[in-house]
């Protein structure tokens, strides 16, 4: 599904990636773990092909591959349509809109006006959001907004879902509620999904396969229960020592 080869992406002077690889099947739920600055939400970038302003989609060095096909000067529309949806850390709904309207708006190349209803009434349902389907984004708490923002990522039915810390800024309940429908979208739809996330208990207890980045590389990857314990991992983590690659 996913193939990160060798990508090196520079802003400015620094390396916000440096020489990252990573391989996800189709079908993973894999969580990418690492301290800020690790390059984690650049990793998503790449991906997607979503860059900050001003900073061209290329990687430096490496290439991107996704369903087998290079997209590595791909622009980030083009990739969507390709099967690729994402979300960020901060949620990027329209605020003074309604629910159902954010998820009209994923729609709005579709022709077939009946056919968009139909699928958003699936979604609202699928996601247990009906009830607020009218009511202004901006009203509602923090934990709804962030269905929400996943509702709106797949309302395309993405292969291939990046989320980026869905869990921030939430109790406890809120993200496993999240979790479970994560893992719904992966069980019931074969979604494949790559979740970016600070709160390791929660992220161990969604996913089977853990990354973890450090200064722009992947230095480790493998089970959650695994991984927490390789001594790279620690040193990244309590700043000791060296960190070097393993698997």
């Amino acid at each position: 599904m996913l193939v990160v080869d060798h990508v090196t992406k520079m802003y400015g002077g620094i390396a916000a990636l440096s020489d990252a690889s990573l391989q996800v099947s189709e079908g993973e739920l894999v969580g990418i773990i690492g301290p800020n600055g690790a390059g984690k939400t650049t990793l998503l970038n790449v991906i997607s092909g979503v860059m900050p302003p001003g900073i061209s989609r290329k990687p430096d060095r490496g290439k991107v591959f996704v369903k087998g096909i290079d997209v590595s000067c791909w622009p980030a529309w083009k990739i969507a349509r390709l099967g690729v949806g994402r979300t960020f850390q901060t949620v990027r709904c329209f605020q003074s809109l309604t629910v159902f309207d954010n998820l009209y708006l994923g729609l709005w190349v579709q022709k077939n006006e009946k056919g968009k209803k139909h699928k958003i009434n699936k979604l609202l349902e699928f996601f247990q959001i009906k009830e607020v389907m009218n009511v202004p984004v901006a009203s509602l708490p923090l934990g709804t907004q962030r269905i929400i923002e996943v509702a709106r990522a797949v309302v395309n039915e993405p292969k291939l879902l990046l989320l980026d810390e869905p869990f921030a800024g939430l109790v406890e309940s809120d993200c496993y509620k999240i979790i479970s429908l994560i893992h719904q979208l992966n069980k019931e739809h074969n979604m494949t999904i790559i979740i970016v996330e600070h709160r390791l208990q929660e992220l161990f207890d969604c996913v089977n396969r853990v990354a973890v980045m450090h200064e722009g590389r992947v230095i480790a990857d493998g089970l959650p229960n695994e991984v927490i314990c390789n001594p790279s991992v620690r040193v990244a983590y309590l700043g000791e020592g060296d960190v070097s690659v393993s698997s």
